[in-house]
């Protein structure tokens, strides 16, 4: 019995994240601050590549996604038509986020700023009135439904899935990992190599359980 451990390179997006990009795509044409927010692990990084990607196609140029940090530390080295910022929740406080956006701004009359980060960016928005009426999007990214999470493992894993016991597992598996697709990648990137290894390996929930432990302590 082989396993495959091959993810596509790049997996498709469940319904949420194909909103979320549609939407997006349609601020970027129009401009201005658009928000893109979820808890981490849920996606926002990659999305913002696959938006880098399609902009340096048409402008030639990276537009990021970029660490809110180097946006700081070099606010002139920002992209002058779009600036896809990443983890912008980690801002010190609200007045570093609006500084960085504002600076962005001044480049030119048309950038379109898409600030991605966690649930803090909703509060720092909210103590800059100035900049949070500014957004003109907000989307965002929640955690996977069962059958998303499914889904993927389905793609990733066909052998556990072809046993009996792997519907079994594969819901377990979206529950440890709560929905969020980072965690449930990493966790199938385990039973993959466990199964690889031992292919007549008989994987168990209490399996499945102490891969999750351990990912979560080598995470802290």
């Amino acid at each position: 019995m082989t396993t495959d451990l091959s993810l596509p390179s790049e997996p498709p997006l469940v319904a949420a994240q194909q909103a979320a990009m549609a939407r997006l795509r349609d601020s970027i044409c129009r401009g201005g601050v658009a928000v893109l927010c979820g808890p981490a692990g849920s996606g926002k990084t990659m999305l913002l590549t696959r938006l880098a990607n399609e902009q340096a196609a048409v402008a030639g140029r990276p537009c990021g996604p970029f660490p809110l940090r180097q946006l700081v530390d070099k606010p002139d080295d920002g992209p002058q038509r779009v600036a896809l910022i990443d983890d912008a929740h980690a801002a010190a406080d609200a007045a570093q986020l609006r500084r960085v956006v504002d600076s962005i701004e001044r480049l030119t009359t048309s950038t379109a700023v898409v600030l991605a980060g966690e649930g803090r960016l909703l509060t720092l928005l909210m103590r800059q009135p100035d900049l949070e009426q500014r957004v003109r999007l907000r989307a965002v990214l929640p955690a996977w439904s069962e059958s998303e999470s499914v889904s993927l493992i389905t793609a990733a894993l066909p052998a556990m899935m072809a046993r009996a016991e792997g519907p079994r597992l594969a819901s377990r598996m979206h529950e440890l990992a709560a929905g969020i697709p980072r965690q449930l990648v990493r966790l199938i990137d385990t039973v993959g190599m466990v199964l690889a290894a031992e292919p007549g390996h008989d994987l168990s929930v209490d399996d499945l359980e102490t891969f999750h432990r351990r990912l979560f302590l080598q995470a802290a």
